[in-house]
């Protein structure tokens, strides 16, 4: 007596899988069946089928778009900084320089816009390196070590030169406004940068 094996197809199929969503096999391995029983008709089951699982979808995509759309947020938040602050250096340049209340409101005055630009550049580089966007994360990055360094070398410049200007008089009032004034070029290219990095941006995503 022959015996036939029991069909079992519906073990052979993962759960949650389709056969029209697998890759191409062979005809007798889609009906459950093995390659050399085909042309006998014995069903059995299909271990290649029986082996094919389905991978958890994994986060890395909806993570990525989400910091890339965050990198925008603060992309443009440090392009409203930069350009509030540059929109509100140039005016400054009327003042005479010669008290200690102008000097002293020019100085707070690109004080905060150093620390706000270090805090946007910062959270644009973070986001852009999250989104994979190495390249201008870097950009971003050296922008906010830019604001760092000038931080550090226009401020004490500027408290040095205020004293100097209530005894020297005219020659530290032509160093401040000089200080003043290539402060103010220096915003205008990271600027220039800025609105290159959002208009790169967004081709890219296109």
């Amino acid at each position: 007596m022959v015996l036939r094996r029991t069909p079992t197809t519906h073990a052979c199929r993962p759960q949650g899988v389709e056969f029209d969503d697998l890759p191409a096999v062979h005809p007798a391995v889609r009906d459950g069946r093995d390659v050399d029983d085909a042309d006998r008709g014995e069903v059995t089951c299909a271990t290649p089928l029986a082996s094919l699982r389905t991978e958890p979808t994994r986060l890395s995509l909806p993570l990525m778009s989400l910091a890339l759309i965050a990198a925008l947020f603060f992309t443009v938040a440090l392009l409203v900084t930069t350009t509030y602050f540059l929109l509100g250096s140039v005016p400054l340049l009327v003042l005479e320089h010669d008290t200690p209340m102008d000097s002293r409101f020019v100085r707070s005055f690109f004080n905060t816009y150093y620390l706000a630009a270090m805090g946007t550049a910062s959270a644009t580089a973070l986001s852009y390196a999250l989104a994979g966007r190495l390249a201008i994360a870097s950009g971003a990055a050296a922008l906010a070590l830019l604001a760092a360094i000038l931080r550090r070398k226009v401020i004490p410049t500027m408290d040095s030169l205020r004293e100097e200007i209530q005894s020297s008089g005219t020659s530290a009032i032509s160093a401040f406004r000089r200080i003043h004034t290539s402060a103010i070029l220096i915003n205008l290219a990271q600027l220039v940068v800025i609105v290159w990095t959002l208009i790169a941006v967004s081709r890219s995503l296109r």
